[in-house]
Parts: C-alpha cells; structure tokens; sequence
C-alpha cells in the first residue's frame, strides 16, 4: 500500500516531504569541516565556479550526507543532496551569513537551519 501511494505521489509530480535539519553537533561539523573547501576558489573572484568536489575530498561530515555532489562557488559550499529537472535540495554553508540572503531568488529558497548551515530547495 505505501509503496502504491509514493508511486502515485511520483506519477503526481509531488516531491517527498524534506528530512528534519540535522541536530546542532552535526550542523556545526557541516559547517567547520566545509570551509576549508572555499579555499578552492580565491575569495576575490566573484565569478569562479570549483569543479566538484571530487568524493575522495569531500569532508568525512559531508560525506555522511550521502550528498549527489559538492560544489564551491565565490559564496560557499552547496552540498547538494536531491535534484531532478530543475529542482531539488540541499546544504549551503556561505562565507557569512548576509552571503546566504542573496540567495533568496523566485526559484530558490534559502532556509537558517543554525551554525551558519542553510538548507537551500530549487522550486
């Protein structure tokens, strides 16, 4: 029966409800084992965009997100987590905090989940 209702919910268009934010350890782990990572892009250009992250670099922390992929860019670290067809969700660790508000865009949603760790969902 459950499995004929996620089916439905797929065949929908609906998407599953997003797992509960990580408790603060973890969060504040995510957040202090990922800035090492902007060190990939100097922090004066605006414009760089990092390859991903390969797996074998991604920070123990990260990786027990089981992540689809790590990505820097100039703002910070988007783990990310779900994606398909434009949409999706994950993690963003900015450089500072006013970093992430720029991020509130008509198809982006950023959310503080504290320890300086968002949660980010493309609509």
């Amino acid at each position: 029966m459950l499995a004929c209702a996620a089916l439905l919910a797929t065949l929908a268009g609906c998407t599953p409800p997003l797992p509960p934010a990580p408790d603060a350890a973890v969060l504040r782990d995510i957040r202090r084992e990922s800035l090492p990572l902007l060190a990939l892009l100097p922090a004066a250009d605006h414009f760089a965009v990092s390859p991903e992250v390969p797996k074998r670099r991604w920070p123990r922390t990260v990786a027990r997100l089981k992540p689809l992929h790590v990505d820097v860019v100039h703002d910070g670290v988007f783990i990310v987590i779900a994606a398909d067809r434009g949409k999706g969700w994950g993690y963003f660790v900015p450089r500072d905090d006013k970093t992430a508000q720029a991020y509130q865009l008509d198809d982006m949603t950023v959310t503080p989940l504290g320890e300086g760790v968002y949660r980010y969902e493309l609509h």
